[in-house]
């Protein structure tokens, strides 16, 4: 899903900016991403992958009281940290890999911030075991001027990985941590891509 990175050349950025015109909106009492070109609201689509061969906990459950461990993704904007709209016991199952559609609506601050998604898998282990935490894995998001419409980014891996229980507070807020060397250290590392996809309302495609 995602960022500004080596590779991705001004050229293409320009042409990108070219096929859009976002802009903000208001629906009601609020102000959600609108396409003046096209006429329509515009949504953030991404996807999420991973081989099918990682171990996950059955279920992928994201519940407090799961019981076999825990799939969590969390969405960070300049406002608040949430979960994306997306179902982590429903995969898509495409090929060698399992795949997490999601979405967000996009709002007041989308054409001001650079977003981020991660992605860290718990699992759960006999009473009076401490709960295991595989690295968490952060995606910078890419501009949302730099998204021409209904077009994804190519597959990509994270920018970054930290380790522990804290690891998400750790890397949103610049401190100290343990943090995996790179990616390249996990077997099975998780892949993003998005769109920003022209809707019918802002809150639904």
């Amino acid at each position: 899903m995602v960022a500004l990175m080596p590779g991705l050349l001004v050229p293409g950025i320009l042409q990108a900016a070219s096929q859009h015109s976002y802009r903000l909106e208001r629906d009601g009492s609020s102000k959600y991403v609108f396409d003046a070109r096209a006429d329509r609201w515009v949504g953030l689509e991404c996807e999420m992958r991973v081989s099918a061969d990682r171990p996950l906990p059955e279920g992928y459950y994201t519940k407090q009281d799961a019981k076999r461990g825990a799939l969590n993704v969390q969405y960070y904007d300049s406002l608040s940290v949430t979960s994306p709209d997306f179902d982590p016991e429903k995969p898509l199952a495409s090929g060698a890999f399992r795949v997490w559609p999601m979405r967000r609506v996009l709002g007041l601050d989308a054409l001001k911030i650079n977003p981020r998604i991660s992605a860290q898998v718990t699992w759960d282990r006999q009473p009076g075991q401490a709960t295991e935490y595989e690295p968490a894995e952060f995606f910078d998001l890419p501009p949302l001027q730099d998204l021409a419409p209904n077009q994804w980014t190519d597959w990509r891996t994270a920018n970054a990985v930290r380790e522990g229980s804290f690891a998400w507070w750790a890397e949103i807020h610049g401190r100290e941590g343990r943090r995996a060397a790179s990616v390249a250290d996990l077997k099975y590392p998780f892949e993003m891509r998005c769109r920003a996809a022209h809707w019918r309302s802002p809150y639904n495609p």
